[in-house]
């Protein structure tokens, strides 16, 4: 997969195709991702952003009424206010209704923590 930058005609290409709701959800959680963590790489797999360094970290979902930020090894994140979704054996995910659900610091903690899951 081409790795892609903040840029990327790919990422463009995809944001175009989300409704205004979802767009801003999305771009949101992308400026949080990328700053949180400057070195990541983002790529376009299974038709959504991803974002990885070695291993998948986390990537982003849009669905039709919400937006979903999935961490791969979410099971291993600190989640004190139990906001983290799902009862798989790695992966957890919060959903996203609006801009104003979208919790910055905590969000930002997650992928930071989900980098350092990750083996070097």
């Amino acid at each position: 997969m081409e790795k892609l930058t903040p840029s990327s005609g790919d990422m463009n290409a995809f944001m175009d195709k989300l409704s205004p709701s979802n767009k801003k959800i999305v771009k949101n959680l992308r400026k949080i991702i990328l700053k949180a963590v400057p070195n990541v790489d983002e790529e376009i797999k299974w038709g959504m952003p991803c974002y990885s360094q070695n291993v998948m970290i986390c990537n982003i979902i849009p669905a039709k009424a919400h937006v979903s930020l999935a961490f791969f090894k979410g099971v291993g994140l600190t989640d004190p206010n139990r906001l983290l979704e799902g009862e798989g054996k790695k992966m957890r995910h919060i959903k996203l209704r609006s801009e104003n659900e979208i919790k910055t610091k905590i969000i930002a903690a997650w992928v930071r923590e989900a980098v350092s899951l990750n083996p070097r």
